[in-house]
């Protein structure tokens, strides 16, 4: 059995620049919840999420960024940072 994590699941408004890079509001919370379980676990959890959010609507070029954020005082679990950047993600319009 994998061990089991406590993780903050954090979505901000995001959109898309100019120069065509995201740009983050992370002060503009569209969605957050306290999450327990394995990396995999948080993984599917995050594209549901994505995918409830994915449906409301936004204007063109605008939409959220989902991030997972370990709690304090837990040891990471190996190749987390790889695979934090590999399940967080962005939906825009």
């Amino acid at each position: 059995m994998s061990k089991q994590y406590n993780f903050t699941i954090h979505a901000c408004e995001a959109e898309r620049g100019s120069n065509g890079m995201v740009m983050f509001m992370p002060m503009s919370t569209v969605y957050r919840e306290t999450f327990q379980g394995t990396v995999d676990e948080l993984s599917n959890r995050i594209q549901s999420i994505k995918s409830e959010l994915s449906n409301r609507q936004f204007e063109a070029g605008k939409g959220f960024s989902i991030s997972p954020i370990l709690a304090g005082g837990q040891r990471k679990p190996a190749g987390y940072d790889k695979k934090r950047h590999q399940i967080s993600t962005n939906y825009i319009a």
